[in-house]
């Protein structure tokens, strides 16, 4: 799986200004575990700033406490905690930075989590996050695989304008580009 998500999260990590080096305090909350990867060289994502990962999972959350073992330097830069993105129970206004990869579609109530997620950041903080949608490939995949079942995030992917909406819809005000 981190063959498909790492890439893109490097990605979101750059365009959120934490990569390659972020503003000094910046503290970030990632919000789906894989997006916090080891580049090989052992400093990975997290080796530059403060984070707190949060997933639902218990697995993913005790993979990423063994990645933070492994990794000099992420002792006390880095957390791990079983949370819900819908209902984090984490403190209000506090991270200058919130990142969800490849997370967004599989929350049942998409808006809840938007709402959460806002509320978690600081005023001003940087919302970055990457979404499914329909891939290419797809529509050849049903075709030529009879009996293969869609994952329900590929049912109905999210594209922009549904992004734009729900954004708006959780009180995110509009912004350009």
């Amino acid at each position: 799986m981190e063959r498909i998500t790492a890439p893109p999260a490097r990605v979101l990590l750059t365009q959120a200004g934490l990569l390659p080096a972020p503003a000094p305090g910046a503290q970030a909350v990632i919000l789906v575990t894989q997006i916090l990867h080891d580049d090989s060289k052992g400093s990975g994502a997290a080796a530059a700033f403060k984070v707190t990962i949060a997933d639902l999972n218990p697995t993913m959350i005790a993979k990423a406490e063994e990645r933070i073992a492994r990794n000099a330097g992420w002792e006390g830069r880095v957390d791990a905690v079983v949370a819900d993105a819908q209902a984090t129970k984490l403190p209000d206004a506090h991270f200058t930075h919130a990142i969800m990869n490849f997370g967004l579609q599989f929350m049942p109530d998409k808006i809840a989590a938007l709402k959460e997620t806002l509320r978690i950041l600081k005023p001003g903080g940087v919302l970055g996050m990457t979404v499914w949608t329909s891939p290419g490939w797809l529509d050849s995949l049903i075709k030529g695989c009879p009996g293969w079942t869609t994952p329900p995030a590929l049912v109905n992917p999210l594209g922009r304008p549904g992004i734009v909406e729900m954004l708006a819809a959780a009180g995110l005000p509009p912004s350009e580009g």
